[in-house]
């Protein structure tokens, strides 16, 4: 079988995904290929346009996140009123007609027996090649949070992955059949799901394994009060020699100089890491904005969550919801006033801990990359030969 993945770089959450995806075709021997679409598009104007969408996204979540979240209000306002009139379409719907002709170039080329989309622009793409009559292969969208997002049904796909089975009435609301629906999960790689202990995650990492780490992300972009936590905690545990904290920054270089200019014996410093799985297994709990990606790779590694500075509006509000309402995680909605109770509660209540690992090993789907490859398999996908 071989299978398209389109994905965006607005947030690292859709291409990891995507890349989760063509692990798990690969593992099971069939060829899968990630692309963001704009890259179509030629080198030089593919890179314009998917540079300045991917990074309008980036800089505005890292130092104006709630103008995003207004931005993202006005969608879902617009979404709402609108939903029941066919004619009017969301402005991604007519923003990508720039793609379809080297997309079509490109199925016609590949003979593609499915095409998956981990961003809602791809499966915006994909709908409107269809509307104005295009061929175009099986879609399936995956979802990448926990919620319905503004404009799923649109996408018009032959089947929706969407995390899980109590989220099936959010998208029938909004006219998705539910025979289109498949509750899986979020798709993630499969080191994540690997068995390690966090006494063996410490020696791989050089990490001391009489110390208690507590592992602080903002995410691929390094949004989020980042700065704030990690000065917080770090002061407050300055004279406890046995804890420390490793802060990830991701793309923002301001925050990662801003660090190393305040810490160094008590935090450790990374801009980026491909060993996300072990970090996470060698870490008491990790504390983080709530992407649906980064939030589900925790919850496969049975690592305790602590949920800090959500992107306002959007999406991330509702997998803190979820997560609370599993009790996967804890929500310190006010940094200054409740993280460093919270990490003292998580130190001090093991028990607790071990009962969040087991609600996140019921709740979360392991091997949901698995079962969506299983799911095109069985979806009349022709196997290639």
């Amino acid at each position: 079988m071989k299978v398209l993945i389109l994905a965006n770089g607005t947030g690292g959450g859709h291409m990891a995904a995507a890349y989760a995806l063509q692990e798990a075709f690969e593992a099971r021997g069939h060829e899968a290929t990630v692309l963001d679409p704009f890259s179509l598009l030629g080198e030089v104007r593919g890179k314009l346009k998917s540079g300045f969408v991917n990074n309008l996204y980036i800089r505005s979540v890292q130092f104006v996140p709630h103008l995003f979240g207004f931005v993202y209000s006005l969608g879902a306002m617009y979404w709402r009123l609108f939903r029941n009139v066919p004619q009017v379409k969301s402005p991604v719907y007519y923003s990508n007609r720039s793609v379809w002709k080297p997309l079509e170039t490109l199925f016609q080329k590949e003979q593609y027996d499915a095409v998956l989309t981990t961003h809602l622009y791809p499966g915006e793409i994909m709908a409107s090649m269809r509307a104005h009559g295009y061929e175009v292969p099986p879609t399936f969208w995956i979802s990448t949070d926990y919620d319905c997002i503004p404009f799923t049904e649109e996408a018009a796909c032959d089947h929706y992955v969407i995390a899980h089975p109590e989220l099936v009435p959010d998208y029938t609301h909004w006219h998705i059949p539910e025979e289109r629906l498949h509750p899986l999960g979020i798709p993630v790689r499969a080191k994540f799901a690997e068995p390690m202990t966090r006494e063996q995650a410490k020696h791989d990492l050089g990490l001391d394994r009489d110390k208690h780490y507590f592992l602080i992300s903002g995410g691929s972009v390094g949004s989020g009060k980042l700065v704030e936590a990690v000065t917080l905690l770090a002061t407050h545990y300055r004279d406890r020699e046995d804890v420390e904290f490793i802060a990830i920054c991701g793309k923002n270089e301001w925050i990662y100089r801003q660090m190393k200019k305040l810490f160094s014996r008590k935090v450790h410093m990374l801009r980026y890491t491909d060993r996300m799985a072990e970090y996470m297994r060698a870490c008491d709990a990790v504390i983080t904005k709530p992407g649906g990606l980064s939030s589900t790779e925790a919850a496969v590694t049975g690592t305790a969550l602590i949920f800090i500075s959500p992107i306002p509006g959007g999406p991330e509000t509702a997998n803190i919801r979820f997560f609370e309402r599993h009790r996967m995680a804890i929500y310190a909605e006010t940094v200054a006033l409740e993280l460093t109770n919270l990490v003292q509660e998580l130190l001090s209540q093991p028990a607790e801990v071990e009962q969040m690992a087991r609600r996140q090993q019921e709740t979360v789907n392991a091997d949901a990359a698995g079962d969506i490859v299983s799911l095109v398999e069985n979806c009349g996908a022709a196997k290639r030969t």
